[in-house]
């Protein structure tokens, strides 16, 4: 599992979250890309490639796979 933290910004109401190295190599996200913002029933805050295909979501299941063997 990859941990960050949110950053306030210059601007009122506005936050950054920084993506781990360790994700961004795993999931390919570059400088620049966009992604959707959502939140599930559970309240998990979930960021999601727009334009995503299901080809790009196995670099999730390989982070979740790591994470699990790191926790175990």
């Amino acid at each position: 599992m990859a941990v960050t933290k949110a950053y306030e910004t210059g601007k009122p109401d506005s936050l950054v979250v920084v993506i781990p190295s360790l994700v961004r190599k795993i999931t390919g996200i570059r400088k620049g890309e966009r992604l959707a913002v959502k939140v599930d029933a559970r309240g998990r805050v979930i960021y999601e490639r727009i334009g995503s295909t299901t080809d790009e979501q196995a670099p999730c299941k390989a982070l979740a796979s790591e994470g699990a063997s790191r926790d175990g």
